[in-house]
């Protein structure tokens, strides 16, 4: 299901949703760039779109933009997603939100049911 998601199927939030990435290469022009929506926990409001952009291999730019709710900061998403699909980007990963099962680990589970992914949690010492 990678890439192929269409934009209709965004119509309305997935359940605990957590991040889309995007991808775009194009050797003919150069272009080598990704691109990462996702919704973030807050300490001041409920939560905020993080968007993560630039060219791989390079710095990444984020942009923060807080909001009470997901469904309040769906309109936006769905319009960033929009646009990155229009842009020649295409979905490489979709994911829930991160759920801790274990103090030490988080598990990701992508949208399109490939399974959980486990990744380590850094150690803060």
């Amino acid at each position: 299901m990678k890439g192929r998601r269409t934009f209709d199927e965004w119509s309305e939030p997935p359940a605990e949703f957590g991040q889309v990435r995007f991808d775009r290469t194009d050797p003919t022009v150069n272009a080598r760039r990704f691109y990462q929506v996702s919704w973030e926990p807050t300490l001041l409001d409920d939560g905020a779109v993080v968007r993560t952009y630039g060219r791989k291999g390079r710095w990444k730019r984020v942009a923060v933009t807080p909001f009470p709710s997901l469904e309040e900061a769906w309109p936006f998403i769905r319009a960033t997603i929009r646009t990155r699909l229009r842009h020649s980007y295409t979905i490489v990963e979709a994911t829930r939100a991160v759920t801790p099962l274990h103090p030490d680990r988080d598990v990701a589970v992508a949208l399109d049911g490939s399974g959980p992914t486990l990744r380590e949690r850094p150690t803060v010492r």
